[in-house]
């Protein structure tokens, strides 16, 4: 019984997007440089929806499950910088290539605590698609979360 338990909370960890004790998603965030993309073809605002896939949580409640937001997107060549409400405010940097492909995030001080947000995907013919992952961990929450996050640029 107890090898089976075992089992089951490494195949969680495993299944989990950011594992179990902890997140490495910081030091993604810390290597985050521009791109090679060329002009501002992805900079606007993007109505997003949001919805969470997996998640470990090692204390505090599960959180921030399914949600709408409206992002705004903007490129300099290839700096790209995404903010948008979801349970707070986040304000991503970090790149965009020329296919599209993006990568940005941010660490933040939060009440008693830090927390990271790592956003990797596409841009392309005006949607955005892409993977969200989510770290907090303060006095009362310690959490990894990922969703999945889409939307179209608005006119």
């Amino acid at each position: 019984m107890i090898q089976r338990a075992f089992g089951l909370a490494v195949l969680v960890c495993l299944a989990a997007p950011l594992g179990c004790g902890g997140s490495t998603i910081a030091q993604e965030i810390a290597n985050l440089v521009p791109g090679d993309a060329v002009g501002a073809e992805h900079s606007g605002r993007y109505p997003l929806t949001i919805t969470r896939t997996a998640y470990v949580c090692r204390s505090g409640p599960i959180w921030l499950m399914h949600s709408e937001a409206t992002a705004s997107v903007e490129q300099r060549d290839g700096t790209l910088s995404v903010a948008f409400e979801y349970g707070t405010t986040f304000r991503l940097g970090g790149g965009v290539d020329t296919r599209g492909a993006f990568s940005v995030g941010e660490v933040k001080t939060v009440a008693g605590g830090k927390m990271s947000a790592y956003l990797t995907g596409s841009l392309a013919g005006g949607r955005l698609k892409g993977k969200l992952e989510l770290n907090l961990s303060t006095n009362e929450v310690d959490c990894d979360i990922a969703a999945t996050v889409e939307g179209a640029r608005s006119p």
